[in-house]
C-alpha cells in the first residue's frame, strides 16, 4: 500500500522558523524536558523528542506559513488535513486520545505504587499497602 501526499514544503519557512526560534532556546528546550526527571529517561529522549516531536514540527512548518495566531489547539489536526486530507486528521486525533489515555492509566498506576510504598514505610494506613495476587497495588 502506497500513499501519496500532496504536499509542497517551503524549507525557506522552516528556515524562517528556526531562526525566530534561535531566540527561545531555553524555552523550547525546557518545554521538550518538561517530564524526564529521571536519569533513565534519556532513552525517552532519544525516542520520543527526536522521532516523535521534531520531525512533525519542521513538516508543519514547512507545508504551511509561519503565523504564530493560527498555532492553536488543534492545529496539528488542521495541518493534517492539509497534508494528507480527512482520513489522517481523523487517524491524529484519535491516536492523541489513545496517547492521552495512556499517560492517565501510567500516572494513576505509578501513584498506587507510590501509595504501596508510603504504607509499607508506614506512613500511610495498612490499607494502602495490601497487593493483589499479581503483587500489584489495590490502591
Amino acid at each position: 500500500m502506497v500513499i501519496k501526499l500532496n504536499v509542497d514544503v517551503d524549507p525557506t519557512v522552516t528556515e524562517v522558523g528556526a531562526v525566530e526560534l534561535a531566540g527561545a532556546k531555553a524555552t523550547m528546550i525546557n518545554c521538550c524536558l518538561v517530564d524526564l526527571n529521571y536519569w533513565d529517561s534519556i532513552s525517552t529522549l532519544a525516542g520520543e523528542v527526536v522521532l516523535g516531536y521534531f520531525p512533525p514540527v519542521l513538516v508543519a512548518t514547512g507545508v504551511v506559513p509561519l503565523n504564530r495566531e493560527l498555532w492553536i489547539d488543534e492545529y496539528f489536526s488542521i495541518i493534517a488535513d492539509i497534508v494528507g486530507g480527512v482520513w489522517l486528521r481523523w487517524w491524529l486525533q484519535a491516536v492523541a486520545v489513545m496517547s492521552n489515555m495512556e499517560m492517565f492509566v501510567a500516572e494513576m498506576s505509578s501513584d498506587s505504587f507510590q501509595l504501596l510504598g508510603m504504607a509499607e514505610r508506614g506512613m500511610l494506613l495498612e490499607f494502602f499497602g495490601k497487593r493483589s495476587c499479581y503483587e500489584t497495588p489495590y490502591s
